[in-house]
């Protein structure tokens, strides 16, 4: 991408939105961004307000700026909270996406969407993992058929149908448990909660039954810019290696000496979460190796 290029980030005050937002002005883009309640640390006029639900000041935003590329990482993420409120993780996560692409569409601009694992069923709910434990897991390809366990992983994969129909030039990134310096959102990470409390000495129960790929924020952010520059549409798998959560959380206490015997395996079934999650929602990077080479988008391994 040429550094005259203008890049929107919807959502830049989020963990991967901020990081986006640095790694773009770092690469000589012209960056924007979006935040929606929290004000940034530092507000210039770069950095715009915006509730995506609201179709108009969505359109008013997107065509002040007239950017080349809009990036949407916004999204009501938090899994329970999207099964018990239902009509408020659709208007952000299927409205508010169809907002900014038919506002992208009006003034000619590409997008990229951030997805998720979650539109797979990982093989069956985790909290079924006992009768799982002797399939063999394949890795999920761009094209294999979505099964999403919980409302937030439906939201996600409506959004994604409706991102690529827009615009065939559209590009869907899945991804998988980001982590990384905070943004400035006030929401507290997977690593930041492991850290807090082994810190302060406390127990913490993790569950060995879920799976994800722990994928860091300034490095995906690197490869989206890359996928980009290269022209790339459709559906790409870009994520870290798959662990369960339990090996997750002793990844986080190792790298930075605390007391990993703090860290208690359980098993999902004891939690009684509201949403069901999959259990191992391992996406394939075939595709990603082949265009940019096998790089390691998790950094815990060797600390």
């Amino acid at each position: 991408m040429t550094s005259n290029k203008k890049v929107l980030i919807i959502g830049a005050t989020g963990l991967l939105g901020s990081a986006l937002f640095e790694v773009g002005k770092r690469e000589g883009l012209e960056v924007f961004g979006t935040y929606h309640n929290v004000k940034p640390k530092e507000l210039n006029e770069n950095m715009l307000q915006l509730s995506a639900e609201d179709a108009k000041l969505t359109y008013e935003v997107i065509s002040l700026i007239k950017p080349d590329y809009i990036i949407d990482t916004h999204a009501l993420t938090n899994v329970d909270y999207c099964e018990q409120h239902k009509e408020e993780a659709w208007g952000s996560n299927v409205e508010g996406v169809k907002n900014i692409a038919d506002a992208a569409s009006k003034i000619g601009a590409n997008m990229v969407f951030i997805s998720t694992d979650y539109v797979f069923d990982g093989h069956g709910p985790a909290d079924k993992s006992d009768d799982l434990l002797n399939i063999e897991i394949q890795p999920y390809k761009e094209d294999d058929i979505r099964r999403p366990l919980n409302f937030y992983g439906l939201t996600k994969a409506i959004a994604e149908d409706y991102i690529l129909l827009s615009n065939e030039n559209n590009l869907v990134i899945r991804t998988s448990a980001i982590y990384g310096t905070q943004g400035s959102t006030g929401k507290t990470s997977f690593v930041q909660f492991i850290e807090n409390n082994l810190k302060s000495g406390k127990e913490v129960n993790v569950v060995t039954d879920q799976w994800l790929s722990p994928t860091n924020n300034y490095k995906l952010s690197e490869l989206i810019f890359k996928l980009i520059a290269k022209g790339r549409s459709g559906v790409y798998h870009v994520c870290g290696e798959p662990v369960s959560k339990y090996e997750w959380a002793l990844m986080i206490g190792k790298r930075s000496n605390l007391n990993i015997n703090l860290i208690k395996p359980i098993k999902t079934k004891e939690l009684n979460q509201i949403a069901r999650r999959p259990f191992k929602p391992i996406l394939s990077k075939e595709k990603l190796i082949r265009e940019v080479g096998n790089i390691m988008l998790t950094d815990f391994y060797n600390k």
